[in-house]
């Protein structure tokens, strides 16, 4: 009895530890990969930025660069300037289910004998490159000399989507309405009739609506979209939902064909919209954040601070409200959506202010401190969160040259360049405000925006400004 007993004993001992043996190991394994993978191996970025921003130009042109290394100019991506990237080439992406970014099409576009901007990107899309490379001495320690990078674009509307989460239907109808009121007071720079037609149009079209039949309200719906999509081309940025404005897969779906009601409108109906607002939020919002962002090691935004500062006050102050809304909603929100991004797995965020050679090469520093400016109360409270955030200017494509031109005898900054329409242009852009622009900046604001081309290029590789910083920020720890 006393034998069986020990012997049972030894039995369990012996079980339990192979389980703690295999556990270990498996600990150890995981441990091992995670290394391997945080020093080399393997980094996930996503690439976002909202409408103008060139998010897609970015892409391209930062691929563009990695795939010719050896003769791009990258004097201060150190990997490149020390000889040690062997080799850089496209590899299949890690996720089938996400459409492939059409890299093939963009550069083409920018290769042109006449180039043109490609386009625009709608909803996600996913790129990998192997990168080759000779490890930085004090890493020799381990074998991996590959980098697999994985860039992953997503549409930065669908961000202002965020702050919906913290409000219920009729919280949101107000503020809407309220933002609508606004718009209609005031004066926009193009085209302010068109503007105030939309919205008359969609007030009459809610108004009038009686049944709650699922075409008469898409009816409705695809109105309140003409108007958010006219916003959209006025400047205007802090629109939703966001997925009205890039809706992908779900364009004329239930799920995003709800809009904003009055207080008296009918309860029937008023109960069907409140059910896909909500349903907006827990199958759209929710399932994209919590899904979608568990892949990425890293977070670029791109800001386009100009041209919003060329168009105006009311477009400025749009564009500031909704990066300030998406990062108050990272940070302070219920979900603290923010503390994910700065996990071990999310340990940098890099701003990006673009279209840098809008300006003269004076007031790129400026440029820079307009964007730390806009967005410098949560900057501060994510470092303290330990996160590590970059801000920079760059231009992912050069549009224009730097020059100077004489006027009365003095020597001023200018640019040339070509307009979208094939002018040859020279011009100076006008002064960039020290910091955020007051009320003086916008009694006589001096800074002009021209849309324009990008630039022939003579050499094989693109011309950019500070994208060789950039990479050196993004990636240049791995390598």
């Amino acid at each position: 009895m006393k034998s069986s007993k020990l012997d049972a004993i030894l039995a369990k001992g012996k079980q339990l530890g192979a389980a703690a043996k295999e556990q270990g190991q498996q600990t150890l394994a995981k441990g091992q990969a995670k290394l391997q993978q945080s020093l080399n191996g393997h980094l996930a970025i996503a690439v976002t930025g909202l409408s103008g921003a060139g998010k897609t130009t970015f892409i391209t042109a930062l691929v563009h660069q990695l795939l010719n290394f050896d003769k791009a100019i990258l004097p201060l991506f150190e990997a490149a300037l020390d000889g040690r990237i062997l080799a850089v080439k496209r590899s299949p992406q890690a996720d089938p289910c996400i459409a492939s970014f059409n890299y093939s099409s963009a550069i083409e576009s920018l290769m042109a004998a006449s180039p043109k901007w490609p386009q625009a990107t709608a909803g996600t899309s996913q790129l990998r490159l192997q990168i080759d490379y000779q490890p930085n001495s004090r890493l020799r320690i381990f074998s991996s000399q590959s980098l697999m990078l994985d860039i992953c674009d997503y549409p930065g509307e669908w961000l202002l989507d965020l702050a919906m989460l913290d409000q219920d239907f009729d919280t949101w109808c107000d503020y809407i309405d309220s933002n609508l009121k606004q718009l209609e007071q005031a004066r926009f720079n193009r085209k302010p009739d068109a503007i105030g037609h939309l919205i008359n149009s969609f007030y009459d079209a809610r108004a009038a609506l009686v049944e709650g039949t699922d075409e008469a309200v898409l009816r409705v719906a695809k109105i309140y979209q003409q108007l958010l999509m006219a916003l959209k081309s006025q400047g205007l940025c802090y629109l939703q939902p966001g997925r009205a404005l890039v809706p992908h897969q779900l364009l004329d779906s239930p799920v995003i064909s709800f809009f904003p009601v009055s207080p008296d409108a009918d309860q029937s109906i008023k109960l069907m919209l409140s059910d896909r607002f909500e349903q907006y939020k827990q199958t759209v919002i929710l399932p994209f954040y919590r899904d979608y962002f568990e892949r990425f090691d890293r977070q670029l935004i791109l800001v386009d601070c100009l041209t919003p500062l060329a168009a105006g006050k009311m477009q400025f102050n749009q564009q500031l409200q909704a990066l300030t809304g998406i990062f108050q909603h990272f940070q302070y929100g219920k979900q603290s959506w923010l503390s994910r991004w700065f996990s071990s797995q999310y340990e940098q965020l890099n701003l990006v202010a673009t279209k840098a050679d809008h300006i003269d090469a004076e007031q790129r520093d400026k440029l820079v401190l307009l964007l730390e400016k806009m967005l410098y109360s949560q900057i501060e409270q994510s470092k303290l969160t330990g996160a590590k955030v970059e801000l920079q200017a760059i231009a992912s494509v050069r549009a224009s040259t730097d020059g100077t031109a004489n006027y009365q005898g003095k020597s001023y900054p200018s640019l040339t360049a070509k307009t979208l329409n094939a002018e040859q242009k020279h011009f100076n852009p006008g002064q960039l405000p020290d910091g955020l622009p007051d009320d003086d900046y916008w009694q006589s604001p001096s800074f002009k925006m021209y849309p324009l081309a990008p630039a022939k290029s003579e050499q094989t590789c693109l011309g950019h400004i500070g994208l060789d910083a950039l990479l050196q920020s993004l990636i240049g720890d791995k390598l």
